[in-house]
């Protein structure tokens, strides 16, 4: 079978060995269908003559390609795309998306949906639910903090499609186009995306082995420009783990007090914490948008997340819901209620903690220098310069591991930079055991290797 007519070969642009360059340009051309299944790649020699590479770079590149099996050579034949093109989850370790392991048996789940079901006759099809989700609900996720992490008045307590809608809201409640807001040195991936797309400017703020610096933070608010917000994750920060001690939590809280200064704490692994710490939420009320998911201590099939709002913010944040999504969705509410009422969010909680437990000493065999910063922090930070990062992340995929890119999430580079290495993305410990083996083969090449 011929290639599409209007394929043409081509560099992916960047840095970078040449060999990986032409793989990735190759492999993005395979994934859009510009090269079909089946397709015959141009032999060795004449690719190299047009793009003005030798034939042993060529050579490398199919091979790349071979390994992750999106092409396939025959003898005397030349090489084809693949007939049967792998999906991402086949073809590659993915090690990037920060997701509990899977604890949760689809027999479960579809034991809650049966029992939803079963009482549709009392589930309204017709009628959305109310913006802030239904109060029934929203009663049941706030019994379910309480029982671990701070007590809320579920009238203050919004439902959202997932942390990342909840973050979008609190944003969009407190910044304004062009507003500066205050980020960690290397902050959520998500929350950066978010800021980018509402038109805000981000400033790192400087960060130890506890996480956000008291007077880093104080040393911005004495600045010339003036914060509309600041976002954090105190608990097992994203992407580095590392937590906030109590008394840095309550410098923090007076700090914004002082200033006037709107806070937005991410505590989505608040499940996965040890209880004795304040939260934000708690020590300052009526400044704190105090989000927490059901997705990061559950399942990433429940893409529920909890927003709570300062006393006098519940019309608005309802509002900025409905104007972004209209309600979360009926059907995950109803299932959440299901799981926090018959006890299966609690039996979930202790399994993943002893599978997080088990999967960091995992990554204290190929890493044994470098710790997660929390008990059960579900993600592992390797210290790297940019450079260092972003050529460990490349090579990562050429062997088949994909990881958070650095430029995802680092904001001031200069301050702190690393690959985040999300420990429960691997579907089982030996597929997790072979991808922290492949990245710490990517790291510790000498920087001429080619793979």
């Amino acid at each position: 079978m011929r290639q599409p007519a209007a394929w043409s070969p081509r560099m992916s642009p960047g840095p970078g060995p040449a060999p990986e360059r032409l793989a990735a340009a190759l492999a993005e051309d395979i994934a859009a269908e510009r090269l079909r299944p089946g397709a015959r790649l141009p032999p060795h020699r004449q690719l190299a003559d047009d793009l003005k590479l030798s034939v042993v770079t060529v050579g490398r590149a199919y091979a790349l390609l071979e390994r992750q099996g999106l092409v396939r050579g025959e003898h005397g034949r030349g090489t084809f795309v693949s007939a049967s093109i792998p999906d991402e989850a086949a073809a590659f370790i993915d090690l990037s998306l920060n997701l509990p392991p899977p604890i949760l048996a689809e027999a479960q789940f579809a034991a809650a949906l049966q029992r939803v079901a079963a009482r549709a006759a009392g589930i309204s099809t017709q009628r959305y639910p109310p913006p802030a989700g239904r109060l029934e609900h929203r009663r049941a996720a706030a019994r379910w903090l309480a029982g671990h992490r701070i007590d809320l008045p579920a009238e203050r307590l919004l439902l959202t499609n997932g942390a990342q809608h909840a973050i979008m809201v609190a944003l969009g409640l407190v910044c304004r186009p062009g507003d500066l807001l205050l980020v960690e040195s290397v902050t959520y991936a998500g929350a950066k995306a978010a800021a980018r797309l509402l038109g805000l400017r981000l400033a790192g703020i400087e960060m130890d082995g506890e996480g956000i610096m008291s007077a880093a933070l104080a040393a911005a608010l004495q600045g010339p420009d003036r914060p509309a917000a600041l976002y954090l994750t105190p608990t097992m920060q994203n992407p580095t783990g590392r937590t906030l001690t109590a008394e840095r939590r309550r410098e923090i809280a007076a700090l914004a007090r002082r200033h006037d200064l709107p806070v937005i704490e991410d505590d989505v692994y608040s499940v996965l914490d040890d209880p004795g710490r304040p939260t934000l939420g708690e020590l300052a009320p009526e400044r704190v948008f105090y989000i927490n998911s059901l997705s990061k201590g559950l399942s990433a099939a429940l893409r529920l997340g909890l927003l709570a709002v300062p006393a006098g913010w519940e019309d608005r944040a309802a509002a900025a819901v409905q104007a972004t999504a209209w309600t979360a969705s009926p059907l995950t509410s109803f299932v959440m209620a299901e799981w926090l009422q018959d006890g299966t969010a609690g039996l979930v909680a202790e399994a993943l903690r002893r599978e997080v437990s088990a999967r960091q000493a995992i990554a204290a065999e190929y890493f044994p220098g470098v710790r997660p910063a929390g008990p059960a922090a579900m993600h592992l930070w390797l210290p790297l310069a940019e450079a260092a990062a972003e050529r460990a992340a490349r090579r990562a995929q050429a062997l088949g591991v994909i990881v958070t890119p650095p430029g995802a999430t680092v904001v001031d580079a200069a301050r702190d930079c690393g690959l985040r290495l999300c420990l429960g993305a691997a579907p089982s410990r030996e597929m997790l055991g072979r991808g922290l083996g492949l990245i710490r083969q990517a790291i510790e090449a000498p920087e001429d290797t080619i793979f």
